[in-house]
C-alpha cells in the first residue's frame, strides 16, 4: 500500500500501521527510511530482518524533540548542551543508555543512537503516531541508501513492508554519527563526501 505525506488519510493510515506494530517506508531528511515502533522488540527485529542486518547493529531512534531522549538514553548536562547545539539536524548522536532503555536498542559498545530532525514528513509521522521510531535507511544491508522511488525498488523488497509513503526525500547524505560519551566528542562516521544529490552516496 502506498500514499503521500500530503494526504491526511495516508498519514492516519501510516500512524495506525505503526501503532499496530507495522513497518512503513517514509521519506526522511536524508533518504527513504524504515519507520517502526522502536520500543517493541519484535518490531525492531522485523526491521533488522527486512534489512538483513544482525542484532549487533541496532537502529537509531527518531525522537520528536530533546525532551523525549530520556525515554531511551541518558542525557547528561554536558551532553544536553552539545545536543542542543547540533539538533535538530543531520546528526546521529550516540549516548549511554538509561535505566529504561530497551536492550535491543543498545549497541555492543553500550550506546544508543538518537536522531531529531524537523524534516516535515518525519515530524508529521512522529506527531501523528506518538511513537519513537526506528531511524534506519530503507535498503538491504550492503546496498546503497535510496533517494528516489526507483532506487528504493532496487534495494528493498517492497512486499516486506506494510506501507510506502511517497514523496521527495531531503536529499542529505547519510547522517554524521557523533559519540557524545567521549571527551572531546568523537566522529564515528562522517557524512559521505562523494554524495550526489538525488542519487546514491
Amino acid at each position: 500500500m502506498g500514499g503521500t505525506m500530503h494526504d491526511p488519510y495516508s498519514l492516519r493510515r501510516a500512524s495506525e500501521i505503526l501503532r499496530r506494530g507495522g513497518v512503513v517506508v517514509v521519506p526522511t531528511d536524508t533518504c527513504f527510511g524504515l519507520a517502526a515502533d522502536a520500543l517493541r522488540q519484535e518490531v525492531v527485529a522485523r526491521v533488522l530482518q527486512i534489512k538483513g542486518r544482525n542484532s549487533g547493529k541496532p537502529p537509531a531512534v527518531f525522537v520528536p524533540d530533546l525532551g523525549a531522549v530520556p525515554r531511551v538514553a541518558s542525557l547528561s548536562p554536558t551532553a544536553r548542551v552539545r545536543a542542543e547545539a547540533l539538533l535538530p539536524g543531520p546528526w546521529t548522536l550516540l549516548l549511554p543508555p538509561c535505566s529504561g532503555t530497551p536492550p535491543w536498542l543498545v549497541s555492543p559498545e553500550g550506546l544508543v543512537g538518537i536522531r531529531w530532525t524537523q524534516f516535515q514528513p518525519v515530524a508529521d509521522i512522529l506527531a501523528a503516531s506518538r511513537l519513537l521510531l526506528t531511524a534506519t535507511s530503507a535498503n538491504a544491508s550492503g546496498l546503497a541508501p535510496p533517494y528516489t522511488p526507483a532506487a528504493l525498488a532496487q534495494v528493498l523488497r517492497l512486499e516486506t513492508v506494510d506501507m510506502v509513503i511517497q514523496g521527495p526525500c531531503g536529499g542529505l547524505p547519510p547522517s554524521t554519527v557523533i559519540d557524545l560519551t567521549t571527551e572531546p566528542p568523537r566522529v564515528v562516521r562522517q557524512a559521505s563526501r562523494g554524495y550526489r544529490p538525488g542519487g546514491h552516496e
